[in-house]
């Protein structure tokens, strides 16, 4: 069985293994952020915030940040604040490993700010275990004794967070991370703010927006989390989303011939797979392959449709062959369990001290309970399997629930560009709708790629488009999909290799724009944009790192070594 662990995505380990800081003297003098140079190119810093902000004199915490300060200097906006999500990804390590990523019209205009929120990674944070191995094997639908074996193990993990973490465990919610957010603004020195956040990142941005709407510029929110819904809520349309998002893999997958997995109805096939697993675990593989397994698989998949290939041939291996080799393959190659000697960031516990004081708060175990019964219900697939991973940590946190379930409307903001994708997995598409509909000033880009959070040419265009021009989408705007997840491998012969000087150069790749449905054309990226040139848009980026912090990928461990920043 697998290890419950969130799995936070390496997005370079010889990057971050090799970051030796060069300290000098302070870039900005003045300010209250303590700059630094720091790798190449880069600025790191720190700036010390309260703890509490009805006692703002009183104790203070660090809040870790990170600069690239804007390649075009005379044409700079601002600084574009970024959060990936999670709650738990590190904003510095994600920045710093993926700044030549950014649309180019980003790197150009803007000084890119990434940040580690309060408690995560090496702002103050918040400390719970030693080994990561001690984490419990999930099962979703657990006997007696594995259920109070798992409930054993979160009640002792969130008294082991408290002790461990002292006062801090009770203020990184998401409003006194914003207040920090409004803080590097005002020490940036900018009049307001410009923000682009992903998945928990739209939470951190409606609720700055609420508590200084007169400071906002321009604000971007992809991936969305509804705070007008209760935890309940929550996790029964997580599990409905999770629905949503294996149908549009089962349709593509109907519809491509080169998608292994194949049967009369796809969908039966699916829980026939899930059935015989629980009757009987799949063998071949040097662990046996449960339910359980496969539903983390499938779901982890619906995050990333380059996936899909894999996970369609491990169903066509235990469908037709009732071999879990398919899975192993799979599975196994999300990552290993931690080495004991290498000092990973606090990303899980981060997760579940923010999540569970805040949108995920649950007022103990027969809460919990309730929850389960009717999140089975609504998604039988994922519904059990969504409520253990997120919500059973959540039913024996400290204190009380601290969150109230209430929409924001950010009234007097500059409008919002909500972005929602209609497959996405964990964040679902109608959170994205129900948000727009409650802010005061807000425009809906619909987006129908595959995967959490939008990617593709179209939605890059829009959000790049708004963030520096303020252009916001026409109503309706929709972005097609533009994934291939099946790709047809076209037979061709082999040509003969020339020599290296009579090689051909070959013509640069000019960016396609995408045609949004209903003829509404998406803005022009330019020649310098991020599409050009074989270089991965934004969109390609936000899809990798926060489908992989976001919220949660329960599975086997994979953790982002930390930086000595």
């Amino acid at each position: 069985m697998l290890k419950l662990a969130i799995a936070l995505l390496v997005l370079s380990a010889a990057a971050i293994g090799s970051g030796a800081i060069a300290t000098t003297t302070p870039v900005e003098a003045g300010s209250n952020i303590l700059w630094r140079d720091c790798y190449e190119g880069y600025e790191c810093g720190e700036l010390r915030v309260p703890l509490d902000y009805k006692r703002p004199r009183e104790e203070q915490i660090d809040i870790a940040l990170i600069k690239v300060p804007a390649l075009v200097p005379e044409e700079r906006i601002g600084s574009l604040l970024v959060n990936f999500g999670g709650p738990g990804g590190p904003g510095v390590e994600i920045v710093l490993n993926s700044a030549s990523f950014f649309p180019q019209e980003y790197q150009d205009r803007f000084d890119i700010i990434g940040f580690d929120p309060r408690g995560v990674g090496i702002s103050d944070d918040v400390d719970c275990v030693d080994n990561f191995n001690d984490f419990p094997e999930l099962d979703s639908t657990p006997g007696t004794r594995s259920y109070d074996q798992q409930v054993t193990f979160w009640r002792d993990f969130a008294r082991d967070c408290q002790r461990r973490s002292g006062k801090l465990l009770q203020f990184v919610d998401t409003n006194s991370a914003a207040r920090d957010m409004d803080r590097i603004r005002e020490e940036l020195g900018d009049e307001k703010m410009t923000y682009l956040g992903f998945s928990y990142g739209s939470l951190l941005g409606q609720a700055y927006a609420d508590l200084f709407p007169e400071r906002v510029r321009a604000l971007v929110i992809d991936g969305i989390l509804d705070p007008a819904n209760t935890t309940h809520e929550m996790l029964v349309e997580t599990g409905v989303g999770a629905d949503i998002a294996l149908q549009g893999f089962l349709d593509e997958c109907a519809a491509s011939e080169t998608c292994a997995f194949k049967a009369p109805d796809l969908a039966a096939a699916f829980d026939e797979v899930i059935a015989a697993a629980e009757e009987e675990p799949l063998l071949g593989w040097d662990f046996p392959i449960t339910a359980d397994i496969i539903l983390q698989a499938t779901f982890g998949a619906m995050y990333d449709h380059t996936t899909w290939i894999g996970l369609a041939e491990a169903l066509r291996q235990a469908y037709e062959e009732r071999s879990g080799v398919g899975f192993g393959v799979f599975v196994s190659g999300i990552g290993e369990p931690p080495d004991d000697d290498i000092d990973y960031t606090n990303g899980f516990e981060a997760f579940s001290s923010i999540s569970c004081v805040d949108f995920l708060s649950i007022d103990g175990e027969p809460e919990f309970k309730r929850i389960l019964a009717d999140a089975s219900a609504a998604s039988p697939r994922f519904g059990a399997y969504v409520t253990y991973a997120y919500g059973l940590p959540c039913a024996f946190w400290p204190g009380a629930p601290r969150r109230p379930a209430a929409p924001v409307v950010a009234e007097g903001s500059a409008p919002i560009l909500v972005v929602s994708s209609k497959y996405d997995p964990i964040t679902r598409y109608d959170f994205g709708v129900a948000v727009a509909n409650q802010l005061e000033s807000s425009a809906l880009l619909s987006s129908e790629s595959y995967g959490h959070t939008s990617h593709g040419v179209c939605a890059n265009a829009y959000t790049v488009a708004y963030l520096v021009d303020l252009a916001l989408p026409p109503t309706g705007a929709t972005c097609a999909n533009e994934d291939e997840p099946f790709p047809v491998v076209e037979d061709v012969a082999p040509k003969p290799e020339l020599p290296a000087s009579e090689a051909p150069i070959p013509p640069p790749i000019a960016p396609t724009p995408a045609t949004p449905t209903g003829g509404i054309t998406a803005p022009d990226t330019g020649s310098d944009g991020a599409q050009a040139a074989g270089r991965p848009g934004f969109g390609v980026l936000a899809m990798l790192v926060v489908g992989a912090t976001a919220l949660a990928v329960p599975g086997r461990f994979v953790g982002i070594q930390r930086s000595r920043l």
